[in-house]
């Protein structure tokens, strides 16, 4: 019975052990350092259709606006033949007002990604904070993940 609670405990640390990694792998954004997030394959019953486009799921956990003005978050894929960045989207948050969220209450984005681009199992992104109004001061972007679907 002893074995059994050692186990069961054991196993817990073990998954907790594992979210806090996962917590560990937010990326903080702001106007003046943009940030590097991989996306993955999403998990085999996630994954698109044959016939849909791929696409990149990016998931924001935490948001805090500008002083003043407003920004938006560009995000630019690498490819791996050349090195070069290729922008794929842009999304800002709305309601534009703080926020922070766990990652099954995050704010979740779609952005079409070029078949050239979708071709294996992972994708490095860039994301920029960009101020389209003002200078975007005291803003950041907290990103949770990314997924290709």
């Amino acid at each position: 019975m002893a074995r059994v609670a050692l186990l069961a405990g054991s196993t817990a640390l073990a998954l907790l052990v594992g979210l806090a990694a996962a917590e560990g792998a937010r990326v903080v954004v702001t106007v003046d350092q943009p940030g590097d997030v991989t996306a993955t394959a999403a998990p085999a019953p996630e994954r698109r259709a044959a016939d849909q486009a791929p696409h990149v799921i990016i998931s924001v956990t935490g948001f805090q606006p500008p002083q003043d003005g407003a920004v938006q978050a560009v995000v630019k894929a690498q490819r791996e033949d050349t090195g070069t960045e290729q922008e794929i989207g842009r999304f800002g948050i709305f309601p534009h007002i703080a926020f922070k969220a766990e990652p099954s209450k995050a704010q979740r984005f779609a952005l079409p990604l070029p078949k050239e681009l979708a071709s294996g199992a992972s994708v490095h992104l860039k994301v920029y904070l960009v101020p389209f109004r003002g200078e975007g001061k005291g803003a950041w972007l907290e990103v949770g993940g990314a997924e290709i679907r």
